[in-house]
């Protein structure tokens, strides 16, 4: 389906260096039969997802499995080709959510059979995080889609900690991106204490952004690499996409119909050698 926002903005889906990829983020709050019944968000998501070449994102909601399908209905058409995958529905209350990863298939390959749910057989976390592996050029990677409890935000860290680490040790892939929205700022959790949690790994959104479209300034969506990976594919471009803004949408009680979050993002090198 080709599409058209009438926001009065270019396409600047294509204007990128055909070496870098751009990897995003993005909890698009409840997303699921009512979100997309709604033609309008539906064509300003699809116009955001086409920024990117890999979007992770949370809060898939909706037990009929139509949600990321009709989200590349929009996003698909005579020159753009998006695929999915998509996680099992998580959660131990009867709120369940899927995590999903939408690509660009022009640059972004999915290894076969690496996606997999983190095992958690003592509910150590509301949402288990969901893992795969993707190739684009010569750079391959891990990356793992996180949604951490509000309410449990120290406890799920912790264990987060111990499942990167675990993640990495094992695995011959030393490029891991591990991204989502962790809630990881304000009442939940103190954001100075990310670097004590995760001192082996980079932050590559700082705690002075503002990932969220309240009036609070807060930082819950993070994307972090190795320093490995940090200071090698990682181009130095990090930051928040405040859509709404580029756009030129004034009307706030359309924004947060899209999402209560902005995605947030990073852009890698495919053109090096691939050093694992």
């Amino acid at each position: 389906m080709a599409f058209l926002v009438s926001f009065g903005y270019i396409d600047d889906s294509a204007a990128q260096e055909a070496d870098h990829i751009r990897i995003a983020s993005f909890n698009i709050q409840i997303f699921g039969q009512s979100k997309i019944k709604k033609r309008e968000v539906m064509e300003t998501l699809a116009k955001i997802i086409k920024k990117y070449d890999l979007v992770a994102i949370q809060e898939v909601r909706s037990i009929k499995q139509n949600v990321i399908p009709t989200l590349l209905s929009y996003v698909n058409d005579a020159s753009t080709r998006y695929d999915y995958i998509i996680s099992k529905r998580l959660g131990t209350t009867d709120t369940k959510e899927q995590y999903a990863f939408v690509y660009n298939t022009e640059t972004i390959s999915l290894i076969p059979d690496s996606s997999y749910v983190v095992r958690d057989t003592r509910d150590l976390f509301e949402r288990e995080p969901f893992v795969t592996s993707f190739r684009s050029g010569n750079f391959d990677f891990i990356i793992i889609n996180n949604h951490i409890d509000p309410d449990y935000v120290k406890k799920e860290l912790r264990q987060l900690t111990i499942v990167i680490n675990n993640i990495y040790n094992a695995s011959s892939e030393k490029d891991i991106i591990v991204l989502g929205d962790m809630n990881a700022d304000g009442s939940y959790f103190n954001e100075s204490r990310l670097t004590t949690m995760f001192p082996l790994w980079i932050q590559l959104i700082g705690n002075d952004e503002d990932t969220t479209v309240a009036v609070s300034d807060n930082t819950y969506d993070r994307m972090m690499t190795k320093d490995t990976t940090a200071n090698v594919e990682y181009t130095g471009t990090s930051g928040v996409f405040r859509w709404d803004t580029d756009y030129g949408v004034t009307d706030l009680r359309f924004v947060k119909k899209v999402s209560d979050h902005y995605p947030v993002y990073a852009v890698f090198r495919t053109d090096l050698p691939d050093d694992d």
